[in-house]
């Protein structure tokens, strides 16, 4: 479901299309909140069983990639994320999903889930 919502930001920004539908479920809110809190997105509704997005007009990112999948899930420990602070990498942990400078701050690993740039 993660990489269906990337794909679908990805096309409908490139193609010039703001609103895109997707599915609904807690761990998409999450992402959605996240990307809402980088600007990518800027809202999302709640549509029946499904969610509707808006992306920003003014997102400066370039593309996002799925770093960890199920076949190879790919790991950080709080001291490995300083060889990547240049990077722009979202993790899920155990205080939910953080970009990778929350993660510093705070001094926790995660998965790997995305890349956004």
């Amino acid at each position: 479901m993660l990489s269906n919502l990337l794909v679908y930001i990805n096309n409908y920004f490139f193609s010039n299309k703001k609103v895109f539908f997707t599915y609904k479920s807690k761990y998409i809110i999450n992402v959605l909140k996240v990307l809402k809190h980088l600007k990518i997105i800027k809202n999302f509704f709640y549509k029946k069983k499904n969610l509707m997005c808006v992306l920003n007009n003014y997102s400066l990112y370039k593309k996002l990639k799925i770093i960890s999948k199920s076949s190879k899930k790919i790991y950080f420990k709080c001291t490995d994320l300083k060889k990547y602070y240049d990077k722009n990498y979202i993790l899920s942990t155990s205080h939910g999903l953080l970009t990778l400078k929350e993660c510093l701050i705070k001094n926790i690993g995660g998965e790997v889930i995305f890349s956004y740039n």
